[in-house]
């Protein structure tokens, strides 16, 4: 016998609001009227009110949670609980992260030289959007979507429910468009929250590219883990060389070579702008040539 989705059952309550709904599609261009209830899955055919509409709703009872600990593996600081529509809820706890350290930078290291500063925005905008479309929202048994932010990272966690023979590695796979939900994902591809090619699992390892730390995706049959580290960007080349030269005093080319494990012909492009930049000093010429730090 065949059953029908979740999202598509009808809600008990029917008396419900999409203020924050209606608000945030019409912020992109997204028409949100009663005329498109019926094509977005928000009530059936009849005008009924579906599940996937309870869940837009202003009266909708998921939450998401967000666990905020002192330190690494300290003691919880902090609750907060997100109400109301999903996609409220979404922008919520986006601007709630981003108070907590992440940062626009896209892990290039463009904003910040290379410092440690936060999560890249476009990481925790992505690990908060998958768990959401991967969510569970039928079994009533089970915690929120969670977020647990430590000194070092953020893990956003999920109860999922896959297909048979679908695991949680083939959801990384550039290209999936699987959801729990269908109806979310193609209103979160309306507000192009998401693409179509399905690359939010390969976005969040580009915003890392050149940090030192990586995130990982991991988890059992039923729960989603995104860990993202705190950045710590790789140091550019003259970064390591004024590293190197405030370490040892002085230093030549060819120590600094053996030290950055860098071409001659870049070491020395890089040497030749430090001086001009005044950040360090040449001393003696041909093979006798050293550098200093600038005082």
């Amino acid at each position: 016998m065949n059953t029908i989705p979740w999202e598509e059952g009808i809600v008990r309550k029917q008396t419900l609001s999409y203020n924050e709904v209606r608000r945030v599609c019409q912020s992109h261009s997204v028409p949100f009227e009663r005329a498109n209830h019926l094509d977005y899955g928000i009530t059936d055919a009849r005008g009924r009110y579906t599940n996937f509409g309870f869940l837009l709703s202003d009266q909708n009872h998921e939450e998401i949670r967000i666990n905020e600990f002192l330190s690494e593996g300290g003691r919880l600081s902090g609750v907060t609980l997100l109400s109301g529509s999903i996609l409220k809820q979404r922008e919520d706890a986006q601007r709630f992260l981003l108070q907590c350290g992440a940062s626009g930078n896209d892990g290039t290291g463009a904003e910040n030289d290379g410092d440690i500063h936060g999560w890249p925005l476009a990481a925790v905008r992505e690990a908060l959007t998958l768990c959401l479309l991967h969510h569970d929202f039928e079994c009533k048994e089970t915690t929120p979507v969670t977020v647990n932010v430590y000194a070092d990272r953020m893990e956003f966690l999920s109860l999922v429910s896959l297909p048979a023979r679908l695991t949680i590695r083939d959801l990384q796979q550039v290209g999936s468009t699987f959801s729990k939900s269908r109806r979310l994902r193609e209103l979160f591809l309306r507000l192009r929250w998401i693409e179509e090619a399905g690359s939010g699992f390969s976005d969040i390892f580009v915003s890392y590219s050149r940090s030192v730390k990586k995130p990982t995706c991991s988890g059992s049959a039923r729960i989603l883990k995104i860990a993202l580290p705190k950045l710590q960007n790789v140091p550019s080349l003259s970064e390591k060389i004024v590293s190197h030269l405030r370490t040892y005093g002085v230093l030549g080319a060819r120590k600094q070579e053996e030290k950055t494990n860098a071409a001659r012909s870049s070491l020395n492009k890089a040497l030749r702008e430090l001086v001009e930049a005044k950040r360090i000093v040449r001393v003696g010429n041909g093979r006798s040539t050293r550098y200093m730090p600038a005082r």
